[in-house]
């Protein structure tokens, strides 16, 4: 009896860790895809659900920097709620996109999962608009890059009196959004810009029933973006 109890619990054992050891570590960069070190840990994890932040705009598009620079990107524009910040005593420290993908590059052809945070980067003079690229395909001179995007998750990491340091997530009703659901055929408005490459994106008609602009339509009721 002795002995199969300790080989059941010898089994779970190294399910267990074959299972820590399979989850990656989560990565945090820009959108330029520089390495970040935050200068804080979250020591609170809640839902969104008073309007803290919403998506403005997420788009799919290309980019070409150079002939041999170029590929595919998903760009997220989020909108924080600054006056319910403020209001709540609370100080913008970041915000950004959570990616869940694999990956596969030239240089390492085996399909990897990895995990990240892009740190979203503030747009113009404006303190409360921030936007992330997230490359997908990507060619690089002689360097291919191929991710394939399972699920992401808007955050917000706020500072609040006594340094505590909380981070909101906005998702799909408490899950991580897919990029099936987020587009499903919802209608597509296309835009041409510059900077840092030509862009042609096809971005998410602002009033569409994504569930990515769930709190858009909610929160945003007046703004003229």
């Amino acid at each position: 009896m002795f002995f199969r109890m300790a080989i059941k619990m010898f089994i779970a054992a190294l399910l267990l860790s074959s299972t820590a050891s399979a989850e990656p570590e989560t990565e945090v960069m820009d959108s330029s895809e520089t390495p970040v070190i935050l200068q804080y840990i979250p020591q609170e994890n809640v839902n969104a659900d008073s309007c803290e932040m919403w998506v403005n705009g997420f788009g799919d598009g290309t980019e070409h920097v150079y002939t041999a620079v170029g590929g595919q990107l998903y760009e997220s524009w989020i909108q924080v709620n600054a006056p319910l910040l403020k209001s709540r005593g609370m100080r913008l420290l970041n915000t950004g996109v959570f990616f869940r993908y694999t990956e596969q590059t030239t240089q390492n052809p085996e399909p990897t999962l990895k995990q990240t945070i892009v740190v979203a980067s503030q747009y113009a003079n404006d303190a409360t608009y921030f936007r992330t690229d997230f490359r997908y395909r990507w060619h690089n001179f002689e360097k291919e890059t191929s991710r394939v995007v399972h699920n992401i998750a808007i955050f917000l990491d706020v500072e609040s009196e006594g340094s505590k340091v909380t981070r909101f997530w906005m998702s799909n009703n408490g899950k991580n959004y897919t990029i099936a659901e987020i587009f499903n055929g919802y209608p597509l408005t296309s835009l041409i810009t510059v900077g840092p490459g030509l862009r042609t994106m096809r971005y998410l008609e602002n009033w569409s029933d994504s569930p990515i602009l769930s709190n858009r339509k909610k929160c945003s009721v007046g703004l003229s973006r």
